[in-house]
C-alpha cells in the first residue's frame, strides 16, 4: 500500500513539473510574441495599415457602385470586375491583415492553430482568384475581337454566371490540393514538422511561431500554370489587342470623308485610351506578381544563392523579400479599383449619378459630355 502511495506522489510531482516546464515554454513562446517591433518591419507594417484601407474602402465602392446601377449590371465585364472586386475585398480582410500582424510580431506567427488553417487555405485560394478574374476579362476581350459575330456573352446567360463560378471553383480546387503533400521528402527539420506521419502539408509549430506548408512541387505548379502561364498568354493577347486596334485605326483614317471625320476622331482617341488602360494592366499585373515568382523559386532551387546574398547585405535581402512577398501581391488588390474601374468614364458617370442621387438629392449629374451608352468593353 505505501508502495501504491509512493508511486502516485512520484507520478504527480512529474506531472507538476512537465506543467511548469510547459508553463514557462508557454511565458517564453508569449514574450517572443511581446517583443518590441523591428523598425524595417514597422515599415512594412505602416505601408500595409494604408494598403489596407485602400483595399477595402476601394473595393467596397466598386460593389456598391456596379451592384445599385442597373445600367453596369447588364454588362457582362462590369459583373465580372464585382465579381473581381469581391475578391479583391476578401484579400482585405483576411490576407492583409494577417501580413499586418505578422509584421508587427517580426515576422512571427503568433495566432491560433485554426488561424493558420484558415490562412493556408484563404491565401492560395484569394491569390488564384484574383489572377483568374484577370485573365477572364483579356481572354473575353481577345475572343470578341477574334470572334466578333460568333462569341456573345450576355449577363442573362447561364453559360455567363456558370463561366464566372468556375472562376472561384477553379481557384479552391488548387487550394484544396495544396492541403496535401506533393513531395516524398520533407524540407523542414523534424524540431519544427514534428515527428508524426502525416498526409497532410500544413506545418504549425507554436514554440517555433511557424505556420506554412512543406509542399515545394506543389507551389511551383502553382506559379508555373496559375501564374507564369497566365502572364505569358496575357503579354500575346495585349499584343493581339494591340495590333487590332491599330489596325482599325488605320482603316478608318482612310474613310474621313466629310461628316464622319468627327466620329472616326472620336473613335480614335477611344482605341488609344482602350489600349493605354490595358497596357497599364498588364503591366501592373506583372510589376506585382513577377519579382513573387522569382524569389520564390530561387528559394526553392537556389537557396545557396539567396543565403550568399543575405550574408553580404543583410538589411537589402529584408527588405527585397518582404517587399516581394509582402508588398506587391496584394498592392495588386489595392490598385485593381483605381485601373480596372475608376479611372473609366462610363463608371464615373454612373458613380457620380449615384452619389448625387443618395447623397445629394440629384436626379441628374452636369457633365460637358455627351450621356453615352455602356459599351460592352469599358476599359
Amino acid at each position: 500500500m505505501e508502495k501504491i502511495i509512493l508511486v502516485r506522489i512520484i507520478l504527480t510531482l512529474n506531472q507538476i513539473t512537465s506543467s511548469v516546464h510547459s508553463w514557462n515554454d508557454s511565458a517564453k513562446t508569449n514574450d517572443e510574441c511581446r517583443e518590441k517591433t523591428n523598425k524595417t518591419y514597422l515599415m512594412f507594417f505602416v505601408i500595409l495599415i494604408v494598403m489596407v484601407s485602400m483595399t477595402i474602402i476601394g473595393n467596397i465602392f466598386v460593389i456598391i457602385i456596379i451592384s445599385f446601377t442597373s445600367k453596369l449590371r447588364q454588362n457582362t465585364t462590369y459583373v465580372t470586375l464585382l465579381s473581381l472586386a469581391v475578391v479583391d475585398f476578401l484579400v482585405g480582410c483576411i490576407t492583409m491583415p494577417y501580413n499586418i500582424k505578422r509584421m508587427y510580431n517580426n515576422r512571427l506567427f503568433c495566432l491560433s492553430k485554426t488561424a493558420c488553417k484558415i490562412i493556408l487555405i484563404m491565401e492560395p485560394f484569394l491569390s488564384i482568384a484574383s489572377m483568374n478574374h484577370l485573365f477572364s476579362i483579356a481572354v473575353e476581350r481577345f475572343l470578341s475581337l477574334k470572334l466578333p459575330f460568333q462569341f456573345k456573352l450576355s449577363t442573362s446567360s447561364a453559360l455567363f454566371y456558370t463561366w464566372l463560378l468556375s472562376l472561384w471553383v477553379y481557384a479552391f480546387l488548387w487550394s484544396f490540393l495544396g492541403m496535401f503533400k506533393w513531395n516524398k521528402t520533407a524540407t523542414f527539420p523534424i524540431e519544427i514538422r514534428g515527428n508524426a506521419i502525416s498526409y497532410l502539408s500544413a506545418i504549425y509549430n507554436s514554440k517555433y511561431h511557424v505556420c506554412t506548408r512543406d509542399n515545394k512541387p506543389f507551389f511551383t505548379t502553382v506559379y508555373v500554370v496559375c501564374f507564369c502561364l497566365p502572364i505569358i498568354l496575357m503579354g500575346y493577347i495585349y499584343y493581339f489587342v494591340y495590333k487590332t486596334t491599330s489596325r482599325h485605326i488605320r482603316q478608318m483614317s482612310k474613310l474621313e470623308l466629310g461628316q464622319l471625320k468627327l466620329r472616326i476622331n472620336r473613335s480614335k482617341l477611344r482605341q488609344q485610351k482602350l489600349f493605354t488602360s490595358v497596357f497599364i494592366v498588364f503591366l501592373v499585373y506583372v510589376t506585382c506578381w513577377l519579382p513573387t515568382f522569382v524569389i520564390v523559386l530561387l528559394s526553392f532551387y537556389f537557396q545557396r544563392l539567396l543565403n550568399n546574398f543575405e550574408n553580404k547585405e543583410p538589411l537589402f535581402y529584408e527588405i527585397l523579400v518582404n517587399t516581394t512577398e509582402v508588398i506587391l501581391p496584394p498592392l495588386n488588390s489595392a490598385v485593381n479599383p483605381f485601373i480596372y474601374v475608376i479611372s473609366n468614364r462610363k463608371f464615373k458617370n454612373s458613380a457620380l449619378s449615384f452619389l448625387n442621387k443618395k447623397f445629394f438629392n440629384r436626379n441628374k449629374v452636369k457633365s460637358s459630355t455627351a450621356p453615352t451608352t455602356i459599351s460592352k468593353y469599358p476599359l
